[in-house]
């Protein structure tokens, strides 16, 4: 006697399979081995979406210390600065109009994580911020990105608690973002382990570390930053050089084509300067970005980079 499957249920079981068995293994245990041609291939970018400053975002962009003022019209000066930036970095930059009920919706990287031309768009942490998503959903099909969802309603995810680093994809355990959205973003890029990395005292992964070029990270000095580096060298499944800097503010860069864009040595001090230009391998680019940060933003903040298709 012979049993016919047919081809969609066959597919079916094999994703129902797959499922319990990632919901079922801790994701670090996850190893998935990629050669350092196609990491570099990973991190090379032809497009960077962004969105513009509300004007909202001055008095109601969500914060820690609401001490500090933001000065909207320098805001703007410092955001057309840094997408100049992007453009020198060999990027088309592509940005998508302020919406003026999202104050952060300027913090466009919470939106999306794009590997490829695959995207996994969020759930954020915070309620007030999951209406953002659904622009940058648009635009990213737009441009013929393929987008997923996280496939677990009680999935929670900050695109400022992941790191990507051509090799692993790290995320943050924060209070934006929880274990079921780490969990649906490795099913979302089953070719990559995900790794996830606890943090505590600061608001994202990426407010205390990011990729400074390709098998470099960099991490900030405070109390938080430390546990964050200690707990990067016992997960993290790829080969690194980690870099710690004095001050948490200039931890975070932006790895662009080959080019990594830094704050001022201004902002961050001649020290931390220093350290990372002597730790990069790659050209640094200076950007003046402390209205941001006033509202705990980093330069990954306002960019989710990508290759479309064909490029």
């Amino acid at each position: 006697m012979h049993c016919t499957v047919r081809v969609a249920g066959a597919k079916a079981i094999a994703r129902h399979l797959m499922t319990n068995i990632y919901a079922r293994a801790s994701l670090s245990t996850i190893r998935l081995t990629h050669s350092p041609s196609r990491a570099v291939s990973m991190l090379n970018f032809t497009h960077a979406l962004t969105r513009a400053v509300p004007h909202s975002f001055a008095n109601d962009a969500l914060r820690l210390d609401w001490s500090k003022n933001i000065v909207y019209e320098r805001a703007v000066k410092q955001w057309r600065k840094y997408t100049e930036i992007l453009t020198k970095c060999g990027l088309e930059v592509v940005t998508i109009p302020a919406d003026e009920r999202y104050p952060d919706c300027v913090f466009i990287e919470d939106s999306a994580l794009v590997i490829g031309q695959r995207a996994c768009l969020t759930r954020p942490g915070h309620p007030n911020r999951r209406g953002e998503v659904q622009a940058v959903k648009d635009e990213l099909k737009r441009l013929k990105i393929e987008t997923v969802e996280l496939d677990d309603p009680s999935a929670l995810l900050d695109g400022g608690d992941i790191i990507f680093t051509g090799q692993e994809i790290l995320v943050g355990d924060s209070t934006r973002t929880n274990e079921e959205g780490a969990m649906s973003l490795q099913r979302a890029f089953p070719e990559f382990p995900v790794t996830r990395i606890p943090i505590k005292g600061c608001l994202h992964l990426k407010s205390v570390a990011s990729l400074g070029n390709e098998g470099v990270i960099i991490v900030g000095g405070s109390q938080a930053g430390s546990a964050v580096l200690q707990n990067l060298k016992q997960r993290a499944q790829g080969q690194y050089k980690f870099v710690q800097l004095d001050d948490d503010c200039a931890a975070n860069v932006l790895f662009v084509n080959g080019n990594a864009i830094i704050k001022s040595q201004k902002e961050i001090g001649p020290s931390n300067f220093r350290k990372l230009t002597e730790a990069l391998t790659v050209p640094c680019l200076e950007v003046e970005f402390d209205e941001f940060y006033k509202a705990d933003g980093c330069l990954s903040c306002c960019s989710v980079l990508l290759q479309t298709p064909g490029k």
